[in-house]
């Protein structure tokens, strides 16, 4: 049994079911358990061993997902007594440095610290300009501790990795992950991300059907070909286009149509189609492949850029071999770093103007318009529409139907529907995954000599100033990333009235005793 405190204010206690109900360790495995664990015996090689012993894997009883949060919980129940009061201690500095600085413990019985999830007053503002879109991704552990990391994170105006909040939790359970999901949740003020990304982990997808119901869960699709390459390892051998073939597939194809008939091409080209992870990935097919989700925004994080981006974001300030300070200090490091990164970013974007390669008035708009990142990408989609050709198909109360295609190429054909309104539409669906305006749309503008972006289709985000505006917190207090800069502020507005007072003051007894009163 657990219970929960924020700011050292105990909650109503929770049980904590370190096992899934459903999946017990009986006696006699967990002692060998615990002695192959002695042997520093790796789990898989563990499992192989029981489901030799048991003839098959489905007689073993639980999973290696169980086998590894029992060996976390039987090498840690809590954090030694220094460590968990550092954490605290630390904890406290920084919401003493700013208030809007959010954390949350989990205390067992006995009162001893086991799990803890944080977010600083920068995470809570960039979550207000850019959650719309988050990816939650449990890859990294303490060595000493064995405890799973969980970042939240996601994407800033300037395709930067950011971070919206973290946690160190006792193991990857389904009632650990609700746990972080409803603090983080608190933290941000209970604004629901309209995308979550994560891996293919049954606990977090159990944890977020139940903490963000309204959120659509999608699989990262690096995740889903590092499964791939788990579970059809034979298959990814040097030499096979298995991978190749998978990987063109899953990313490449344009319509769901085209998916279906190359996904049945697979399954007959590698003997696949009584495969049961490849079966059970078809069911899935929604949450990973990319086609599927043409029709909703996944700000450029559903390819396998953004898990690499969270490596890189920690790669340099933490390791697994790490002791808890020096993790948690690295967290803050890295933290730090970024917003250096983001403040160098933001001085090119307001001193260097972009370099314009077709002088088009689009084009200059767009240049003032949206961040250097984002200006590359609409640059790159406006110097595509120069390779295509486009005409007009019908023309239907003040609706015309154009259609779209390579010259000298066997390309399927794109219609776009455009609006005396500029209300416009196309059936890549680029804008609606991205925000931004694809190619085709552009050579359509171009035919019918619009000069400039339409108002419907300036959307903050991607734009110069997607961060003005203030962030407040569910006190109706601004969140303030930096309290120290305006105490000094205030500091000196206050000593410089205090002069003024001073002076007039010290001009006669009977003032002076009025100001001293």
């Amino acid at each position: 049994m657990f219970v929960e405190e924020h700011n050292h204010i105990l909650a109503t206690p929770r049980k904590c079911h370190l096992l899934p109900s459903h999946r017990k360790i009986d006696e006699s495995q967990i002692g060998l358990i615990d002695k192959m664990s002695q042997s520093s015996i790796r789990t898989n090689l563990m499992m192989k061993y029981f489901s030799e012993e048991s003839q098959g894997s489905q007689n073993v009883g639980f999973i290696e997902l169980d086998a590894r949060n029992y060996m976390r919980t039987r090498r840690k129940i809590e954090f030694s007594v220094g460590d968990s009061q550092w954490l605290l201690d630390y904890m406290n500095s920084m919401q003493i440095k700013n208030p809007h600085f959010f954390y949350v413990i989990q205390l067992n019985v006995d009162g001893k610290l086991t799990s803890i999830f944080w977010s600083d007053a920068r995470c809570r503002m960039d979550y207000s300009y850019f959650g719309d879109v988050v990816c939650l991704d449990p890859t990294y552990g303490i060595n000493k501790y064995g405890m799973p990391f969980i970042p939240i994170v996601g994407v800033n105006h300037h395709l930067q990795t950011i971070l919206f909040g973290c946690a160190l939790v006792l193991d990857e359970t389904e009632y650990l992950f609700i746990w972080v999901l409803e603090n983080w949740l608190q933290a941000m003020k209970g604004c629901h991300p309209k995308v979550i990304l994560t891996d293919q982990d049954s606990a977090i997808t159990g944890a977020i059907a139940q903490v963000l119901p309204r959120t659509i869960h999608r699989y990262c699709l690096w995740h889903s070909f590092q499964n791939a390459k788990r579970n059809l390892s034979k298959l990814f051998k040097r030499g096979s286009k298995f991978g190749k073939d998978l990987s063109y597939c899953a990313r490449f194809l344009e319509t769901i149509e085209d998916f279906e008939i190359k996904w049945n091409e697979l399954l007959a080209k590698y003997d696949l189609k009584e495969n049961d992870w490849m079966l059970r990935m078809y069911r899935k097919r929604q949450q990973w492949v990319p086609v599927y989700s043409r029709d909703f925004f996944c700000a450029y994080m559903s390819t396998t850029q953004r898990s690499e981006s969270i490596n890189k974001f920690f790669k340099w300030f933490l390791s697994k071999i790490m002791m808890l300070m020096d993790f948690v200090q690295g967290v803050e490091k890295a933290l730090i770093k970024s917003q250096e990164k983001e403040i160098e970013t933001d001085f090119k974007m307001n001193n260097v103007h972009p370099y314009l390669m077709l002088h088009m008035p689009i084009e200059e708009e767009a240049s003032k318009l949206y961040t250097p990142a984002m200006f590359t990408k609409f640059q790159e989609e406006l110097l595509g529409s120069l390779c295509y050709r486009c005409e007009k198909i019908e023309d239907n109360e003040g609706i015309a139907i154009y259609k779209y295609w390579i010259l000298e190429r066997d390309v399927k054909l794109v219609k776009i529907c455009f609006a005396s309104s500029l209300l416009v539409s196309c059936t890549c669906y680029k804008f609606e995954f991205t925000r931004l305006l694809c190619r085709h749309i552009l050579k359509v503008f171009i035919v019918a000599n619009v000069d400039n972006i339409p108002s419907e289709y300036k959307l903050k985000c991607w734009t110069r100033d997607a961060k003005y505006g203030k962030v407040f917190d569910e006190n109706d207090q601004r969140i303030e990333e930096d309290c120290q800069a305006h105490l000094t502020l205030r500091y000196s507005s206050l000593s410089h009235k205090a002069s003024k007072i001073a002076t007039k003051g010290s001009c006669s007894i009977e003032v002076y005793k009025v100001v001293m009163h």
